[in-house]
């Protein structure tokens, strides 16, 4: 990757802070400088550092009555709080003399402790710039709600739309100032910009997982958990909805003990009936008002086909409106749902269709979607920049299954003869029914109460691998040589999850 004059600088003459002689460079000389830099990368004589991020608490299971907490832009606050900017940083030792400081301690990755000297006496660019654009998104959000409320009750069909398209442009803003806001740190982390420092973003990180460490203790003191947390929420199970307020209060208490700051907020944002926690950033909620929250499935994925996006949907709906001993039905109900459309459903819901730029655009070249658009080109298809491309991924067979990605990604279009697949589609399944059973071992094994439970999972489990697939037709869309079966047995990496699962029943 490219390195920048100040990374140059930093790694060859220990520049720590950008002068305004290397901004002032001219054009010519930083040309220069950019190829040394490249030359210093390509010969391995520049090593790019990384930094920890963030603390993310995750323990998958289903859960009931929780309370959720949203962070008031985390790294924004804590880039505040600690008054962090390269313009702040004292890194010489005789500046210690020339300007008051406090001293600021943190961990790196490898376990290092790093102290990092901050100057007291001036408010660097960065916390002015973050503090600036807390500030308009709130004034942004406030004007938000009001045209929400004004919605609510307002009948005149024109001015409806009108608010409504308001309301979208104000959401589309505040969302904007929110990632610039929160992708601030990553400048000092990133190689390629004239703000690059590393200790800028570990700072900034730190600081963050400090915060997280504190409250977690505190929410543990008042006698509650934390099941999933993150930069943007943390959520906390067995809370009573009217006890809400005093969890609120307490937790406010526990902020101003630990950090003695404004700038840093945790607000309450809403109570849930049930979450279904799947892994970090992935994850369905059902709320107090019935309305669902689907994050990081495959329904929200913009990579998943469209029968996928259908059936999670539904999946979701039907776990997070079960309990801990209709789950074991539920859950199965979905398996057997799958089963049966399988012998109705068109080709077109398996197909991924993704838009697609000039295939020079891409550094990846063997990315599917350009794979299977090289495929519509060689068949005298036209395609527009933007153009969409449909395809699907096979997976041929286990003797096959580290064949090449190009000869596995099939270009599929209704309007013209489709390529020689020599396949049967139902062998991709493969690839997307272990979702399924991760769902399951994740919401299901920690809900088991006794041994019967478990063991009627367990045989329930075995029976699945009796399941035999139907023969799938191709009767609306024209595929050559396409093997002819009467049954197809379930795909063998399906079978070693359900195994896995068993095993890990058995172990419990």
């Amino acid at each position: 990757m490219p390195y920048t004059v100040f990374n140059m600088y930093r790694q060859l003459n220990r520049f720590i802070v950008p002068t305004f002689e290397l901004l002032c460079t001219t054009r010519s000389d930083i040309g220069y400088k950019i190829m040394l830099i490249n030359s210093y990368y390509s010969y391995g004589r520049i090593i790019k550092r990384v930094y920890e991020g963030a603390i993310v608490v995750r323990y998958p299971g289903l859960y009931f009555n929780l309370a959720i907490f949203d962070f008031e832009a985390l790294y924004p606050s804590c880039i505040i709080y600690q008054n962090n900017s390269i313009d702040t940083r004292i890194v010489r030792p005789y500046q210690t003399k020339l300007y008051p400081y406090k001293i600021q301690h943190f961990d790196r990755p490898n376990g290092e402790k790093k102290s990092m000297y901050t100057r007291s006496d001036i408010e660097g660019i960065m916390p002015l710039i973050m503090r600036e654009l807390k500030e308009k998104r709130k004034e942004i959000k406030k004007e938000l709600a009001e045209m929400k409320n004004l919605l609510s009750i307002t009948r005149d069909k024109n001015e409806i739309e009108k608010l409504q398209e308001n309301i979208n442009n104000l959401d589309v803003t505040q969302y904007v100032y929110k990632i610039t806001a929160n992708s601030g740190y990553g400048a000092g982390a990133a190689g390629n910009t004239l703000l690059t420092c590393m200790e800028f973003a570990e700072k900034t990180t730190a600081c963050g997982r400090h915060f997280f460490v504190n409250i977690n203790e505190a929410v543990k003191n008042l006698g509650y958990s934390i099941v999933y947390g993150d930069t943007d929420s943390i959520f906390i199970r067995g809370v009573d909805k009217d006890r809400v307020q005093e969890l609120n209060d307490n937790i406010a208490k526990s902020i101003k003990k630990y950090f003695n700051t404004v700038h840093i907020n945790l607000e309450f944002e809403a109570w849930a009936k049930t979450l279904a926690l799947y892994s970090s950033k992935n994850y369905a909620l059902l709320y107090d008002n019935d309305k669902i929250k689907i994050k990081g499935t495959k329904s929200v994925r913009g990579d998943s086909i469209p029968y996928l996006k259908d059936l999670d949907k539904r999946m979701q709906n039907i776990i997070l409106h079960s309990n801990q001993t209709s789950l074991l039905d539920a859950l199965f109900r979905v398996g057997n749902i799958f089963v049966d459309e399988l012998k109705t459903l068109p080709l077109k819901m398996f197909v991924k269709k993704q838009a697609v730029r000039n295939c020079t655009k891409y550094k990846n070249q063997n990315l599917p979607q350009l794979i299977a658009l090289k495929q519509k080109i060689n068949l005298g298809l036209s395609h527009k920049p933007g153009d969409k491309v449909g395809y699907i991924i096979r997976n041929i067979d286990n003797v096959n299954k580290n064949i090449n990605l190009y000869h596995r990604v099939l270009f599929l279009s209704n309007d013209s003869p489709l390529l020689d697949t020599n396949h049967l589609l139902i062998k991709n399944f493969s690839l997307y029914m272990p979702y399924y059973l991760n769902a399951i071992a994740s919401t299901l094994l920690v809900s088991l109460a006794n041994k019967q439970d478990k063991l009627n999972l367990r045989n329930r489990l075995l029976n699945l691998f009796k399941i035999e697939f139907p023969q799938y037709k191709f009767s609306s869309i024209p595929i050559k040589n396409v093997e002819t079966e009467s049954t197809y047995p379930i795909p063998s990496n399906f079978r070693n999850h359900i195994y896995n699962v068993i095993l890990k029943i058995e172990s419990m």
